[in-house]
């Protein structure tokens, strides 16, 4: 199935928006969300499942390049339909899931034997996301699945862990095995159910301009799964 568009001078690092991103948007757009392409680690779309590859890595061969799975099935299904104007293209209760595998033959940097299979389920103001079937032959790069990564308007603003607010900066913590409860530096709740090698961490971080150019840098937060 079809993923990333890229251009010659327009998202050259962004292979990863098609691996499962699954952006939670706040009224305010991207700025009240906590997205800022200064300094976005191009390897943490939330949502995704990626290998973690130096941002150079993640350019195509060409110019105009469409990110292109080797597997076939994505599907999403909307339930009580909404009506929003004259379309309806709303659901009270929705569902999503694809089986993935990265098409090894695009660059030297895509790996044909990275697969996952991920499922989300949307009711009411949850969404319920399960992820399996993890691999890759490569052992030389990180697996991770990414929870959120989010700017932060100021160094103090904090995370919170089971209750206790993380405001450390820099920091950098591996949370010890079992279930959790995490929000974001914008109000997101996230329950992790027996987790394992869930990472967080809050620092500056440097990244390439998404036309691959020159680098910028800004302050985020991020937790992510080492698989």
């Amino acid at each position: 199935f079809l993923g990333t568009e890229t251009y010659a001078t327009e998202n050259r690092v962004g292979r990863y928006q098609s691996y499962g991103a699954l952006e939670i948007m706040y009224p305010g757009g991207f700025s009240a969300s906590g997205f800022n392409i200064n300094g976005w680690d191009w390897n943490m779309p939330p949502g995704t499942t990626t290998k973690v590859l130096p941002h150079a890595d993640l350019a195509p061969r060409g110019d105009r390049v469409d990110e292109r799975a080797a597997s076939s099935f994505a599907a999403g299904l909307r339930f009580n339909e909404i009506p929003a104007g004259r379309i309806l293209d709303r659901g009270q209760f929705g569902m999503y899931a694809n089986d993935f595998q990265q098409n090894g033959s695009l660059t030297p940097t895509h790996d044909g034997s990275f697969r996952f299979k991920k499922s989300w389920f949307f009711i009411d103001d949850y969404i319920v996301c399960l992820g399996s079937a993890i691999q890759c032959a490569d052992t030389s790069n990180n697996i991770i699945t990414t929870l959120f990564q989010g700017k932060l308007n100021s160094t103090s603003a904090p995370i919170v862990l089971d209750n206790t607010n993380i405001t450390a900066f820099p920091y950098a913590s591996t949370v010890a095995n079992g279930d959790h409860w995490l929000l974001d530096a914008y109000g997101t709740g996230y329950y992790v159910d027996a987790s394992k090698n869930l990472n967080l961490a809050r620092k500056t971080q440097t990244s390439l301009q998404q036309d691959g150019s020159g680098t910028t840098t800004n302050n985020f937060a991020t937790a992510w799964f080492n698989h």
